[in-house]
């Protein structure tokens, strides 16, 4: 999956900290993000035209844009009225007379660039928080940057959403959309007000709370009292065994020494070889009597 939004959308909420709350959650699994061919970036495709319920629309996949683009791009809902449009990051050169006439992003309301212009101008310079709703389930994005002075470029996320009431399997925005229910808490703010991403915490326990708690499979129960039983047999066997060893090797010493005192030789006279007991040809004792 890929996890985007946090810097820029997120830092509505509180900055760096709400980014990394944010992360935290992705990493055990509280959020989920889009996945990552859910991602258009004009740097590799400049003219295209991807019908999706929700992805992102960005302008390189580097910390920057590139001179001399003039992109058009267009994404159409699957299903739904409309498309909610979120911009996560916009930072574009912006000229000094405010005109965007350096690099700019134009959205278009409809499927080509004749179609009506959201909000009403081409944008630049650096934004933060915007977000628009569209009439057509199609949004036309151009993209058009000069020969020279570049930003880190903008992150676009559409979203489709559908009148209300809401099915069962929908989110209400507070705006008044529907949107699909799995926009929320999935780390993204695609409702545009943050809607879809507040009381996550508190929804998530609630739905471990009411998760039904997991059987266990009656096969496994029972392969693994076997092997704990087969286990413990072999543990005793092998120490029957090693004390059974233990006290064969002690009979074979107590037979040595035995042989050793029959033969009335001094224990310092023999030597063991290759575990036999080899007597010396002298050095044994006479009996005096």
């Amino acid at each position: 999956m890929y996890l985007n939004g946090c810097w820029g959308g997120l830092q509505q909420t509180g900055g760096l900290p709400s980014c990394f709350f944010v992360a935290v959650l992705y990493t055990f699994g509280y959020v989920k993000g889009l996945d990552s061919d859910s991602v258009y970036y004009l740097t590799e495709t400049c003219y295209g035209h991807v019908q999706a319920a929700e992805g992102r629309i960005e302008a390189s996949t580097a910390l920057t844009y590139d001179n001399n683009m003039n992109c058009v791009f267009t994404a159409t809902a699957t299903g739904g009225v409309g498309l909610i449009l979120v911009l996560q990051r916009f930072e574009i050169e912006e000229s000094t007379d405010g005109q965007c006439k350096f690099d700019n992003l134009t959205l278009h309301n409809g499927n080509s660039v004749a179609s009506p212009v959201i909000p009403t101008a081409p944008l630049c310079g650096r934004r933060s928080g915007l977000y628009f709703l569209t009439s057509s389930t199609s949004v036309t994005v151009h993209f058009r940057t000069d020969s020279s002075g570049v930003d880190r470029g903008f992150s676009l996320l559409f979203t489709a959403y559908y009148q209300a009431p809401c099915r069962a399997d929908q989110f209400l925005c507070g705006g008044g959309q529907c949107v699909g229910g799995n926009v929320k808490c999935n780390g993204l703010n695609q409702c545009g007000d943050f809607s879809d991403e507040t009381n996550c915490a508190e929804d998530s326990e609630e739905d471990s709370a009411n998760d039904p708690v997991p059987q266990a499979d009656p096969g496994v129960v029972s392969g693994v009292i076997i092997g704990v039983t087969l286990f413990i047999i072999l543990v005793i066997l092998g120490a029957w065994r090693l004390y059974k060893w233990k006290q064969y090797k002690a009979f074979l010493k107590r037979i040595e020494n035995e042989e050793v005192e029959k033969a009335g030789y001094n224990e310092i006279s023999f030597r063991t070889v290759d575990n036999r007991v080899e007597y010396p040809l002298t050095n044994y004792y006479q009996n005096d009597d």
